[in-house]
């Protein structure tokens, strides 16, 4: 009994851990957020902001814009076009806003690099084709560079759950191996050893988990 009750911490510990979580969505400052000029009372907390959207469909929207220009229809209804992928569409609707308004809606540096070019082909005018597909191209390169990212961190990421599983496999070994070890984790000291051991083991895997994110990003 004493043993079980002394491996609650550690119990505790690992269903923390493995706990199902959503997947992560970083926020950045480029995301399509309510504009600030709206008269309506705003929440007392943050309204939900619509998911970064992928920048390879977003290259393939630019490249359909572009091929309809090439195909003899305005730049301005290319853009007005619904795209083909329904997953942009929120972030599409963003940059049309913003070609209108740059004040009125802030955008991801992906959609921001988009709207600046559909913008510039509006105001300047002249063959915009070819800013559009260059503009893909750099949305490609962008993509395939965070890919190279998180390729390259996956060995800390590895690190990080073996050094944080690592202590739990090791004390688990030593409570069903050894007396001495039993005796100890079941002393009020012991428990408070574990749970300190264990709260100390959480913060480090957060903190490992926090470095690796933003080094991927």
């Amino acid at each position: 009994m004493n043993e079980f009750v002394a491996a609650l911490p550690l119990v505790g510990s690992v269903m923390w851990t493995c706990r199902p979580r959503p997947p992560v969505r970083r926020l950045t400052p480029g995301e399509p957020t309510v504009s600030t000029t709206s008269t309506t009372r705003r929440r007392p907390w943050p309204r939900r902001r619509p998911p970064t959207p992928d920048p390879i469909a977003l290259a393939h929207w630019c490249e359909g814009i572009a091929r309809c220009v090439r195909g003899g229809d305005a730049l301005r209804t290319a853009v007005d076009r619904p795209p083909d992928d329904a997953s942009i569409t929120a972030i599409v609707e963003a940059i049309r806003r913003h070609v209108a308004d740059p004040h009125r809606t802030r955008l991801t540096p992906d959609a921001a690099l988009v709207a600046a070019v559909v913008s510039a082909c509006l105001d300047q005018g002249g063959p915009s084709a070819e800013p559009l597909d260059r503009a893909a191209g750099v949305l490609r390169a962008r993509a395939a560079e965070r890919d190279e990212r998180r390729v390259q961190s996956a060995q800390a990421r590895l690190s990080a759950v073996v050094l944080t599983w690592l202590p739990v496999v090791v004390l688990v070994v030593l409570v069903v191996t050894s007396d001495g070890a039993r005796r100890v984790v079941t002393t009020p000291v012991g428990v408070m050893l574990v749970t300190a051991g264990s709260l100390l083991n959480l913060a480090g895997w957060w903190w490992m988990r926090r470095i690796v994110e933003r080094a991927s990003r």
